[in-house]
Order: C-alpha cells, then sequence, then structure tokens
C-alpha cells in the first residue's frame, strides 16, 4: 500500500507519515537508515513502526478503488500527414487511491514512401538527470555522462516519425524470445572500436524516411545503415552528432575481440534479419553480455536481451548505455533508455512504426478525483483509409482489472473529389473520364479541379487517380 511514495530517510529529525513507510531499497545493498514514529503515532499508544504501519495497512480493509472512464470508445478522422489528440479522462468513484496503466496497440500498419516531413513530434519531457548518483561514484566512465533515474515504465513513444516501444514485462507486450543463430549465423570479425560490412540484409527494410537492404555492425553494441561508425562513447538519442541512422542494442564501449562472438543470419524465410552479440564483454571491466537485433520486413524490430552480465561494475555499467534507434540526421529517434537501470535478463523489446500512442502510460488517482491521458494520432505514414485498434487499461479494480477500449481512426485525403470522375459528371471511370485522363496526362486538356496531395506537393490532378488514393497525375 505504502511502495508508491517510499523513499530513502537519513535524517533522524525528518517525522514519516503513514503513506511514507518505505516497503524495501531501491538500490541493492543500500539499507534504509531509520524510519521513526510520527507523533500521531506515539499519541495513538503504538509504540514500534511496525505496529504503527500495520494499523495503517489495516484500516484500508474492505476499500477498494473503482474506475471509469470516458470515451467509452474513441473514433476520430484525421487528414493525411497530419496530428491529432484526443482527451481520454479517468476517474476514481472508489474508495481507495487507484493505480492505473494505459497500452495502445493497433491491428493494421501501412507504409507510405516520402521524403517530405509530415510529422509533428510529441515527446514526452525529457528526464532530468541524476546527478547525486554520478557525485557519489568513484568510477571515472560514470562521471563523465549524466545519469538518470531507473526506467519504471515498459513502454513509450512515439517519436516524431511514429515509432512506439513495448517490452516482455507489460501485460499486452511481446513474449520474451531468444533466436540462436549460434549454428546457422556468419561470424563477424570485430577488434575493439571497429565496424565490420556492409552485409546484405536480403530484404528492403523501411527505417524511418528510407529503405535500406545493407548495414553495418559496431563493436560497441549498435547496427547503422549508410555507412559504419565504431564510436564508443554512448550519448542520448536522437542527438544529430554522429554517429546517427543507427538501432542500439547495447551502445557502450565494448570489446568483441577480448571474448564473446557475434554474429549475423539472413533468415529469408521468416523474412527476418538478425544480428547476436554472445557473451561479449566490456573495454575495461569484463563481463558477459547477450543481446541481439531482429529486423523484420514489415519495419518491426525486436531487441532481445539474454544474460547481461555486466562484469566488475555490474549494477553500474547497467546503467550505462544508449537503447534506441535514431533517424539518418539524428533530428528524431526513440529513447528506450540512456544511462539508467533497465534493461535485465531475459528481456524483450519490439519497435514499430505506428499511428497511435497514449501520453502517460500510467499514474494514479485519489478517491473521487479525475486524470486525463492523451490518445495521440500521427498519420505522417499512413494514407488514407480506416484503422483500429484498442487502448488495454489496466488498474487495481477488483471488478474490472482489464478493460479495452476500441479505437477508429479514419485518414482522409486533403483533396475533396471523385477519383476517376476527369469529367466531372458524378459518374467516375467513363468512357469520357478515360479521354480526359488522357487529355490531362498529355496537357491537351486543362483540369477543372486540383489540390495539393502530401507527400506529393502542390499542382495536382487527383480527379485522374482511379483509386483515390492522391497518387495523381503531375501538372
Amino acid at each position: 500500500y505504502a511502495r508508491y511514495d517510499a523513499y530513502l530517510v537519513d535524517n533522524p529529525g525528518h517525522y514519516l507519515t503513514h503513506d511514507e513507510f518505505p516497503s524495501e531499497s531501491y538500490f541493492p545493498g543500500i539499507p534504509f537508515e531509520e524510519v521513526w514514529l510520527t507523533p500521531d503515532d506515539v499519541a495513538e499508544g503504538h509504540d514500534t513502526v511496525v505496529e504503527a504501519a500495520e494499523t495503517w495497512i489495516n484500516s484500508f480493509a474492505g476499500l477498494q478503488p473503482e474506475i471509469a472512464y470516458d470515451p467509452q470508445t474513441i473514433e476520430i478522422s484525421v487528414e493525411y500527414g497530419q496530428i491529432a489528440t484526443q482527451d481520454l479522462t479517468l476517474q476514481n468513484i472508489g474508495t481507495r487511491h487507484l493505480f492505473y496503466s494505459l497500452t495502445p496497440q493497433t491491428a493494421n500498419r501501412l507504409w507510405l514512401d516520402s521524403d517530405k516531413d509530415n510529422s509533428v513530434s510529441v515527446f514526452m519531457p525529457p528526464r532530468e538527470p541524476d546527478l547525486s548518483v554520478v557525485e557519489s561514484s568513484n568510477i571515472a566512465c560514470m562521471e563523465k555522462e549524466p545519469q538518470f533515474p531507473p526506467i519504471v515504465t515498459g513502454h513509450g513513444g512515439p517519436d516524431a516519425y511514429g515509432y512506439i516501444w513495448t517490452d516482455s514485462d507489460q501485460p499486452h507486450g511481446p513474449e520474451y524470445e531468444w533466436i540462436d543463430i549460434t549454428g546457422v549465423g556468419t561470424t563477424v570479425s570485430l577488434g575493439n572500436n571497429s565496424y565490420a560490412g556492409p552485409f546484405g540484409i536480403g530484404f528492403e527494410f523501411p527505417f524511418y524516411e528510407n529503405m535500406y537492404d545493407r548495414l553495418t555492425i559496431c563493436s560497441n553494441g549498435f547496427i547503422k545503415f549508410g555507412g559504419g561508425s565504431a564510436a564508443y562513447n554512448n550519448v542520448g538519442i536522437p542527438n544529430s552528432d554522429p554517429p546517427n541512422n543507427l538501432i542500439a542494442m547495447w551502445w557502450d564501449d565494448l570489446n568483441p575481440s577480448a571474448g564473446g562472438h557475434v554474429y549475423y543470419y539472413d533468415d529469408d524465410i521468416n523474412g527476418r534479419f538478425i544480428v547476436s552479440f554472445v557473451d561479449v564483454p566490456y573495454y575495461s571491466y569484463g563481463g558477459s553480455l547477450s543481446f541481439q537485433a531482429v529486423l523484420h520486413s514489415d519495419g518491426q524490430i525486436n531487441l532481445n536481451y539474454g544474460t547481461m552480465d555486466a562484469g566488475s561494475l555490474g549494477y553500474y555499467l547497467l546503467a550505462a548505455a544508449s537503447v534506441g534507434i535514431e533517424n539518418s540526421d539524428g533530428s528524431d529517434g526513440l529513447e528506450i533508455v540512456y544511462n539508467a537501470q533497465y534493461i535485465h535478463d531475459n528481456l524483450s523489446v519490439k519497435i514499430l512504426n505506428d499511428w497511435m500512442g497514449v501520453t502517460p502510460y500510467s499514474g494514479h488517482i485519489a478517491v473521487g478525483e479525475n486524470a486525463v491521458a492523451t490518445v495521440n494520432f500521427n498519420t505522417g505514414n499512413f494514407p488514407p483509409g480506416l484503422y483500429s485498434g484498442n487502448i488495454y487499461l489496466d488498474s487495481d479494480d477488483p471488478d474490472n482489472p482489464l478493460i479495452l477500449i476500441p479505437v477508429s481512426l479514419e485518414v482522409t485525403s486533403a483533396c475533396d473529389y471523385v477519383a476517376g470522375d476527369c469529367n466531372h459528371n458524378g459518374i467516375p471511370l467513363e468512357l469520357g473520364d478515360v479521354v480526359s485522363m488522357i487529355g490531362i496526362y498529355r496537357g491537351t486538356l486543362e483540369p477543372e479541379y486540383t489540390c495539393s496531395c502530401p507527400p506529393h506537393g502542390d499542382d495536382f490532378a487527383p480527379e485522374a487517380d482511379p483509386n483515390g488514393n492522391c497518387m495523381a497525375f503531375e501538372l
């Protein structure tokens, strides 16, 4: 009951209220110093903190949270290339504090190639570094970089392009998976601070604004498109300084030449390409790290983590790497973790480009109070059509622990026209329409209607497109 507000206490003059009773240390090996009774506890006749805590906890017997939400379903229409938001109001109508989490999932995704930036950033506010960790550390590498509090949510995003992530610790996340390619994969020879490749992926892989069929593998725990890099000093994502255009599985100062192996495997039967680091140590501190990236032909990325033994400085080095993805110029990226506790053994992370995200992902609501979550819709990479999905609403409401909120998105065209009706008589694809279409194409007929259709730009004759998807003749 009290875990949410628990914290370390080392000042005997500080009195804790009931909702501040700690349950366990956030940092292994660092015990709580001391917890003192409040004056109210003493006045009530309690002699020990344990006795006071038990009385406080028992006072909640019979009290239960109860969740209400509005709207019950979400239906929204958004123009192609635009961003929109929808409020989701949550209310605690019960008699005890309510804790909740929100997980978006979509049923269909489409890709549209474009070199036009139609996105708008919907980043969460950046976290502030925990400078106390740096100041209290005697580790040289930790003093060079900012440190951040642990990552406590197992999903995040979207970035400006629409990528989101979720992990296998989440109730509706991916299942943990490790794909063993040691017997079928190709061994990659990497020295300290080096890279190898490019290696053929086996298919056109969609990544941000571009498609790639080759990649390079860096010894320091990341793969890169459009050239190689041997950078060992990890930074936050995104960052305009090179390296860019990367997938960082575990970007830190590693040394495959000192132990372990690196493999890649073109799994063409399953439409995926796998890069695995197996038992690779740190440059200075040893250890044995096993992690892999799985690139799927539809653009989905899975990051899998086996045994993450960080060697002589294990706990600290597991809070000193970068994990995430970044576009070709470092102007956009999805950071999963940077210099913070998060990754652990037997964890999988799924990254995909999607049209729906929710912020915040979790929270708590006092009795009788409301909380408003924002559902974000980004249609920058999704052509006109209908899209469906759900928002999973998990809570500690004993009667409704899981609620599915259906979501429907209609991506509309910016053009108001009847596709294929080139002569504007209201009936598309007649013989007259075909004649007019040929005239428009040859430049002998002036179209009656033009518009701007993303991602093509101005001066298009959209009525000359019989499919209604804005892939029209440029004038």
